[in-house]
Parts: C-alpha cells; structure tokens; sequence
C-alpha cells in the first residue's frame, strides 16, 4: 500500500468507527507502520483538565512519572507546538533548543523511545493542540512525514468530532471548494488542482487558501482533517 493509500485508508475508517476505543486501536495501528508505538493528542488552549487527551496510549507508568517530575512546566515540544503549526522530530527540536528539555528526552530513552513526532494543530479560532508519537523508528522526512501528519491530523479531528459531535458545515462552500478540498485531500498541489478544474494555478491558489481560511486551519494538512470530519469531503 503507498503512502496516499494508507492515509486515504485511514481516513475512511476513522470516519466509520463510533467510539474513542476503536479509533485509538485504528491510530495505533497506523503509527506503528511509521514506527511509532505510543502517543497523545489533546487540546492544549483553552485546556481542560477534566480531558486532558482526546486520544492516547501513553503508559501509565510514563504519566504518572510525568506528574511526579513536573514535567509538563519544562517541555519544550509542548511551547513549539504552541507556537508554531509546523510538524517536528524530537531530532529538530534538540538541534534547536540544545539541552532544553534534556531530562525529559533522558527519561524517554528509559521507555525504549528514541524518536518522536510532533503535529500542532491549530485552530479554528485561538484553539490550539497537540498529537506527540514516540518510538524507536527512523527519522521521519519527505512523503512519510507527509502522510503521518495528515494521519495525526485527521485522527485529532475525528476524536473532537467524537466527543462534541459536531454537526456538519457543508452549506458553507461552494461546489468548487469542495473540489478543490477533495483534490488538496488526494496529494494535489496548486498546479495539479489548476489541471484538474482547468483554471489558473493563481485560481487554485486563491480557493486553497480561501477554503483552509473557512475552516480556520492553518495548514492545508489540518484543513483536510476537518472537512472531512465535518462531511465538506466525502471519502
């Protein structure tokens, strides 16, 4: 299966589970694929601490280790994802912030993770959150780093939608939106898109970005995670 395949894959069948339970065993079992074997994801502003994940399989030994240490007020990844939308590798984030956050990442080799993803999610709104994997698997770069964020992405987004059941917001975009949104969740780039419709690549551009601004995302990764959470795409 190519990578395109395996996030088109998943896509459907987050959309198709009903329950918390069996999205987190459909998430688990897709980021081990990429070589992560543990993770969390929940909102981090406005923070609710009666729900602090809407999805996880952290050990409880690591959370309660967590707790014990503080180490909630020292985690660099957590102030990145604040901050920025961009995706990163626990790799980058060290090279950037040299010894920050270093018991942390020390205390992590202790539970056999080597390597880390981390996907911020953004909006709608002043929202923010967070998907952290940890494992022992490569790197992540190029099309794989692609995929795992569009991955993460949508299982965040369709947690929520589990919790809050959010109704749909379909009568909101144009039918060309939703084309554009449909081929922006297929892989395509502005020049695919402008093909595809047979317009202007500035065309393709401007309803791209005008679709992502609708949605209140900040990536067009996070976009897709939440048209297709709230049936603007159907898969």
């Amino acid at each position: 299966m190519s990578l395109d395949e395996t996030v088109l894959d998943f896509r459907r069948r987050a959309a198709a589970v009903d329950g918390s339970e069996a999205l987190n065993a459909s998430f688990r079992a897709v980021a081990a694929q990429f070589g992560f074997s543990d993770y969390a994801g929940g909102q981090l502003e406005p923070y609710d601490p009666k729900k602090p994940f809407l999805l996880y399989n952290w050990p409880k030994t690591w959370l309660e280790l967590c707790a014990a240490q503080g180490f909630a007020t020292d985690d660099v990844a957590v102030r990145e994802a604040l901050r920025s939308p961009e995706p990163f590798t626990w790799t980058e984030i060290q090279a950037r912030f040299p010894g920050v956050s270093a018991r942390i990442f020390a205390a992590c080799t202790e539970f056999g993770w080597t390597e880390g993803f981390v996907v911020p999610v953004h909006g709608p709104g002043a929202a923010r959150g967070v998907v952290s994997l940890a494992g022992s698997g490569p790197l992540l770069a190029g099309p794989a780093r692609h995929a795992m964020e569009a991955i993460a992405l949508s299982a965040y987004e369709r947690a929520r939608e589990l919790g809050d059941g959010r109704a749909s917001a379909t009568e909101s975009f144009t039918r060309r939106e939703q084309e554009v949104l449909a081929l922006i969740a297929a892989g395509h780039n502005d020049g695919e898109i402008a093909a595809a419709l047979g317009v202007s690549k500035t065309t393709a551009h401007f309803h791209a970005e005008n679709t992502r601004r609708k949605l209140g995302a900040a990536t067009r990764a996070h976009a897709v995670a939440l048209a297709i959470t709230r049936g603007v795409v159907r898969l």
